[in-house]
């Protein structure tokens, strides 16, 4: 990223549009970093991988890195804007889309705009709540369905296949369920978020 200079630094609470109870995080990110380099950092933040397309959108205008996109939509670089130069202020809020198909939207407020800090590690995740959503699993409400099996499971309505069973014998209606519960893996807890192990990975981008 860009050597720390006199920018400010943004404190942003990125939270993921219609997820109930809402997945989100707090950073705070130096002001001279550009919107691609955002994008890197919100991918790290809730666990994407980077496969699909994305964009901005702030103060009506749109931003992606697709060359494509920008031709035929008439969006514009993300590469050659820098969030000190959006003339954002407290209070304003704009949007960060993931993957036009299942179109995980996030709502970014500036909750703060803080002094210059030339010594400090950026970025650093302050707080976040729950774990961000496998990839290609069918949106928010994909999604909402992965979570309500897994509670079926807490609750012991549905029991997960062994390992070793190929097809498991269960009522009829729970076969799609189960292979939903086998494709997300059983590690995986959407409460779960490691702050720690967040802040780990964002450190390949501090300076």
């Amino acid at each position: 990223m860009a050597k720390a200079n006199d920018s400010p630094i943004y404190q942003l609470h990125i939270s993921i549009h219609d997820t109930h109870p809402p997945i989100w995080r707090r950073v705070q990110v130096r002001g001279n970093l550009n919107l691609r380099q955002l994008h890197d950092i919100i991918q790290v933040l809730f666990g994407w991988e980077g496969y699909h397309l994305h964009m901005f959108e702030i103060n009506g205008v749109s931003f992606t890195e697709d060359r494509e996109s920008r031709m035929e939509l008439e969006m514009r670089d993300e590469n050659r804007m820098r969030l000190d130069r959006l003339e954002l202020q407290e209070g304003m809020k704009f949007t960060y889309t993931y993957d036009f198909g299942d179109d995980w939207v996030h709502d970014i407020k500036v909750e703060k705009i803080l002094p210059a800090d030339p010594t400090g590690a950026y970025p650093i995740c302050l707080k976040g709540k729950r774990a961000g959503p496998p990839e290609d699993c069918g949106g928010v409400w994909g999604y909402a369905e992965i979570v309500g099996i897994l509670a079926m499971v807490a609750r012991g309505e549905i029991q997960p296949p062994a390992e070793d069973e190929e097809e498991p014998a269960q009522e009829e209606g729970y076969d799609q369920r189960l292979e939903l519960l086998e494709w997300v893996g059983p590690e995986f807890d959407p409460e779960a978020f490691d702050l720690d192990a967040a802040n780990a990975a964002l450190k390949r981008f501090q300076k």
